[in-house]
């Protein structure tokens, strides 16, 4: 259902799909320890097999297969996910993440080699599997269809900031899932932490950029978009001319 005016922070994390900042979370299908065992086997079994040999190509199919299948339902759920945001919001404010800095392999080079490598691989495969870049991108475009408005904030230090004081310490998060302000004392789930502080600085940001309340601006490109493409429908269904808007225009 549409709010108009809504505004929301959301928290792309490793463990969940996303974290609005009302503590709505959405999970993600990963990929179990027994798909991965599978992958694993015929990753070697196309390994052994002779190259060019019709066996080769079968279990190469199998493995394609298999891969395809953890996509489409990664893909499907994904789209699920984000569509449920965007039409719930007018404002979404989201990290502006730099994924391939994220990911960049911890081994350094020879003459200053890097530590816990299989540690940060791990990492980077969890970062990936969640795809990041691609939930930015449907993010974007479906904002953009709807009429509201994406709002990129600055990802630093947004998960060791107390949403409530203010106060910014590594030890504020004694575990990866725990928030507890070591100032204030505020407690929550530190996805959530997280997104309330990304929906600050987004609105933040917002208002200092329109220089009123952002949620004025949604609410009259939201409605009106919608508004005018109902009328351009009907007045197609009768055979007149009419000017689209600057949000239909961008749909076609």
């Amino acid at each position: 259902m549409l709010k108009i005016g809504a505004t929301e922070g959301v928290d792309a994390g490793v463990v969940h799909g996303a974290v609005l900042s009302d503590g709505t979370v959405f999970d993600l299908p990963r990929v179990s320890e027994k798909e991965q065992r599978q992958v694993a086997a015929i990753q070697k079994t196309v390994a052994r097999r002779q190259k060019g040999s019709k066996n080769r190509m079968k279990a190469v199919r199998r493995l394609q297969s298999l891969q395809a299948r953890h996509t489409r339902r990664r893909r499907d759920a994904k789209h699920k996910m984000t569509t449920a945001i965007i039409r719930s919001v007018a404002v979404l404010c989201v990290e502006d993440l730099r994924v391939k800095n994220m990911t960049a392999s911890a081994r350094g080079t020879v003459e200053e080699p890097g530590s816990n490598v299989a540690q940060k691989a791990g990492l980077n495969r969890s970062i990936l599997d969640v795809s990041p870049g691609e939930t930015r991108f449907q993010y974007e475009y479906k904002m953009k269809r709807e009429g509201g408005r994406i709002v990129f904030v600055n990802p630093a230090f947004t998960s060791q900031q107390c949403c409530c004081c203010l106060h910014t310490d590594a030890e504020n998060r004694p575990d990866r899932d725990t928030f507890v302000c070591v100032s204030c004392g505020y407690e929550d789930c530190a996805d959530a932490n997280a997104a309330k502080n990304i929906k600050r600085k987004g609105l933040e940001a917002l208002v200092a950029r329109t220089g009123g309340h952002p949620g004025l601006a949604c609410e009259s490109s939201r409605v009106g978009g919608r508004k005018q493409e109902e009328e351009s429908r009907e007045a197609g269904n009768l055979g007149l001319e009419t000017t689209a808007s600057p949000v239909l225009q961008g749909r076609e």
